[in-house]
């Protein structure tokens, strides 16, 4: 038998799976959760018949990479000789006052908080940075995209900035970000944080969403990339993060695509999910407890991506903290039900007040 009567639909020009593109993306967007399984029930056949099948596997993978590099284009980016000390962080800032640091959630850019910044700036003032690879930040060609290493740039720039009288908000793998960075600045600089945010937080062992894991298994998170545009890979993560998908709105999630049509954007989300789990995640959560300032777990209570048991974990292991639950609302309750957001943290800052305050130099 030949290849084009084994495979006649690869090798009819008018039938072939790269024209099926569009019913490809809809099973994808559609089945999510039975798309990944697959995917990785398939690596578990390909990594168990490796050695007794290693010249077939060689030649598939070819032929595979060949068709998705003519049909899709190289993610290649260029490389930099930039070191981590010398990357500066996209923000932008409004209001004065006490300073309050926003720190968005994974694949997103500093857009989330646009129903935050007014109601806060009035009294404060409100940093929004992006974090590094998103956003306008920088999209360096190295392995430093883990939390702790996105928490030593947010110490850089506290540190730089001089601020004092600090609020931390954080939200999904931001809030993962900004607890890394409570716990250093209780011990290097304890007179510094004096609130803490949790919005829908990562910050123990879970079970990752389809959309995180299958990024982290090469090469197929390369390739996942490769396969949907910005705005499909943004849309099918928003339905999975939305209790109620009919508010997504089109600007919106162009907002969100923007930083991806970049091959570092497409790269930064690879290596992101590659760390997005310190391996000493276990430790690191055996130290909440120190965390002794006020702090606010904000939650909603249908979120798929961090399940509600999380936010009680957090506040049983955080001694100062308060939990709030916003019904009828998914993984990211600032953008779903921001009216409810905005009233549950206006009422924490008015109940944990501040004395002085402290503005970023310019």
């Amino acid at each position: 038998m030949t290849n084009q009567e084994a495979f006649p639909r690869l090798w009819n020009s008018q039938d072939s799976l790269l024209t099926q593109r569009p019913l490809l993306f809809l099973l994808i967007e559609r089945e999510p959760d039975w798309i990944l399984a697959h995917l990785l029930n398939a690596m578990d056949f390909v990594i168990s018949g490796l050695t007794r099948n290693l010249h077939r596997i060689a030649l598939f993978l070819t032929i595979g990479v060949s068709l998705l590099t003519s049909a899709y284009g190289s993610v290649e980016i260029t490389k930099t000789m930039k070191d981590q000390k010398d990357v500066e962080l996209y923000y932008e800032s409004r209001g004065a006052g006490a300073p309050i640091i926003l720190l968005h959630g994974f694949g997103a850019n500093i857009c989330t908080w646009r129903h935050l910044i007014d109601p806060l700036s009035k009294q404060h003032q409100v940093i929004m940075i992006d974090l590094k690879g998103f956003g306008k930040s920088p999209k360096l060609h190295d392995n430093k995209y883990s939390g702790q290493d996105q928490a030593d740039l947010i110490i850089k720039f506290i540190v730089a900035h001089q601020l004092t009288n600090l609020t931390l908000i954080g939200h999904s793998f931001g809030g993962g970000v900004a607890l890394l960075t409570a716990l250093r600045l209780i011990k290097e600089q304890p007179h510094c944080l004096k609130r803490l945010v949790l919005i829908d937080a990562a910050g123990y062992e879970q079970k990752l969403p389809y959309f995180i894991g299958i990024l982290r298994v090469p090469p197929l998170g390369r390739l996942a990339v490769s396969l949907l545009s910005p705005k499909q890979q943004v849309r099918m993560v928003l339905k999975k993060s939305y209790y109620d998908d009919s508010k997504i709105t089109d600007d919106q999630v162009a907002a969100y695509a923007a930083p991806l049509e970049s091959a570092g954007g497409r790269y930064a989300l690879v290596r992101t999910a590659g760390s997005i789990v310190p391996r000493d995640i276990r430790q690191i959560s055996a130290r909440y407890n120190s965390i002794n300032v006020p702090t606010l777990i904000l939650w909603g209570r249908q979120d798929a991506v961090v399940p509600i048991q999380f936010a009680e974990r957090f506040h049983h292991d955080l001694p100062s903290s308060s939990l709030i639950v916003i019904e009828n609302c998914g993984h990211i309750p600032h953008e779903e039900k921001p009216a409810d957001a905005i009233a549950a943290i206006s009422a924490f800052l008015s109940a944990h007040p501040l004395d002085g305050s402290a503005s970023p130099s310019k």
